[in-house]
């Protein structure tokens, strides 16, 4: 039986087999990004807010997001001390630098989020279990596979209909929304309610990128899908996916694709 942190992670290693065997395996160390600190502390700022059913003000959720990229910038540090040696989005750009940026930009993306959610309509969904659907946590078997995760947040319109939201503070948008129809698969699965549409909520461009069609991800498809992972990570069969992904990959260095003197 193979476990999953998150299917987020999944997902991320999906286009990269090599990654997933340094990451998970061979437990390489990561380089550390700002993008990464960035996303952390946006999502528990969203999250505490949406708890407080709203009632939060947005200096109450500005020090829920300085408090997060302080804890998370402690633990990174252990990993690389020199932010110059940070991963960035533009290799120009020294990391310390790019810190500063980023934990302005994600202030700016927090108050975006509150001012928008507070004029557009939509709530965050309770469960048939009372639990409000804002970092979602799952467990579900899919073939002999375990899954565990956490669903971003899942929205009740005012019609009534739900959708999956899965929120990304960098620019990179999803190239497949697997990602959504795996969460679609877990809700079913967990409360025996059918989602049929998600989107992907872009911070950085402030826009949705959806809503799709879900109902392809059926249980069938998905589970082909992890079963042809597992047997890959069984096998050993590890391939690199060389690319412009590999200048943002934290374990690049140690990547067998990579060229060495």
């Amino acid at each position: 039986m193979v476990g999953h942190k998150s299917v987020s992670q999944y997902t991320t290693y999906s286009g990269c087999s090599e990654r997933y065997r340094l990451e998970r395996l061979d437990k390489k160390p990561q380089t550390p990004a700002g993008w990464t600190l960035q996303g952390l502390a946006v999502h528990e700022a969203i999250e505490a807010w949406e708890r407080s059913n709203r009632t939060m003000d947005l200096t109450g959720a500005n020090d829920v997001y300085e408090s997060a990229w302080r804890l998370h910038l402690t633990r990174m540090l252990k990993d690389e001390p020199d932010t110059d040696k940070w991963m960035t989005g533009n290799p120009r750009t020294k990391g310390s630098v790019d810190l500063t940026r980023r934990f302005t930009r994600g202030k700016e993306q927090l108050e975006q989020y509150i001012k928008n959610a507070l004029a557009q309509g939509w709530e965050i969904w309770e469960t048939p279990d009372f639990e409000p659907a804002i970092e979602l946590p799952f467990r579900i078997m899919v073939g002999n596979i375990e899954v565990v995760g956490y669903i971003d947040q899942i929205r009740e319109h005012p019609d009534g209909s739900l959708e999956i939201v899965d929120i990304k503070s960098g620019s990179k948008i999803p190239s497949w929304d697997f990602q959504l129809g795996v969460y679609r698969l877990a809700v079913l699965e967990s409360y025996g309610v059918e989602i049929n549409q998600g989107s992907f909520l872009m911070l950085k461009d402030d826009r949705m990128v959806g809503p799709t069609n879900l109902t392809r991800f059926t249980r069938e498809r998905v589970t082909a899908w992890f079963d042809a992972l597992n047997r890959g990570v069984e096998a050993q069969v590890f391939m690199p996916n060389v690319g412009d992904h590999c200048r943002i990959c934290g374990v690049w260095k140690y990547c067998s694709a990579k060229e060495r003197n």
